[in-house]
């Protein structure tokens, strides 16, 4: 079996299903048919042919391993070539739940009140608009030996909004072996078009120190 898709190069590696076309990043269609319904209708016929079980993609979470190698796995998340629960991004009580032991407030603060309160803030005092009908707050924290963890909220203009995510950024990911392990693009990526309040995360944790600084001078004036 091979895909089907007009020019396709490399057609051997994955079925007509499994090739996500570059402009839309949609699966069973290329550039040369996005938008014209009648020649993705025309794909359609193939959309049920898969590759021989050798050739089928090694992933263990991957749910089409049918329609592509491995070499041609794109994660779910960001697109690259790894599985799902290896990428980077992740929902933020994911990277909670691996980094329990973490010291710098990962796990202490609740970021959902933080931000929305932060967000309605900003949007009272006019500070920020939206944007896609869309606006992002983000803030960058340290997550331990020289790794950054960049958490995000989208608020959406009709009043919803998104759980918090993160995108965890390695210290050895930064580019500096080789373009091939570089994890910035898809951090820049993550925080595009985002509002950085890590300024304000940083006073707002100060402020928590202070008060409970406060609480513990009080409690031993009492005691004495």
């Amino acid at each position: 079996m091979s895909c089907k898709v007009q020019q396709c190069r490399f057609s051997k590696s994955h079925t007509t299903g499994g090739h996500k076309c570059s402009t839309c990043n949609q699966y069973g269609h290329g550039q040369l048919e996005c938008g014209d319904n009648i020649k993705i209708s025309s794909l359609r016929d193939f959309y049920e042919e898969k590759l021989p079980i050798k050739q089928h993609c090694n992933f263990i979470d991957c749910k089409y391993r049918w329609s592509h190698n491995t070499r041609s796995h794109n994660c779910s998340k960001c697109f690259k070539n790894h599985s799902s629960k290896e990428c980077p991004k992740q929902t933020l009580t994911e990277w909670q739940r691996r980094f329990p032991n973490n010291n710098d407030n990962m796990n202490s603060l609740n970021y959902e009140a933080f931000f929305t309160d932060k967000f309605n803030e900003m949007i009272t005092a006019n500070e920020i608009k939206f944007i896609d009908n869309k606006i992002g707050l983000y803030i960058s924290t340290n997550a331990g030996m020289g790794c950054s963890l960049y958490i995000r909220k989208i608020f959406n203009s009709d009043g919803s909004s998104k759980e918090c995510d993160a995108f965890f950024l390695h210290s050895d990911m930064h580019g500096q072996y080789s373009a091939d392990v570089n994890d910035i693009p898809q951090r820049d990526i993550f925080i595009y078009n985002c509002e950085n309040i890590t300024f304000s995360y940083i006073d707002f944790i100060k402020q928590l120190d202070d008060d409970a600084d406060d609480s513990v001078d009080v409690f031993d004036n009492h005691s004495n």
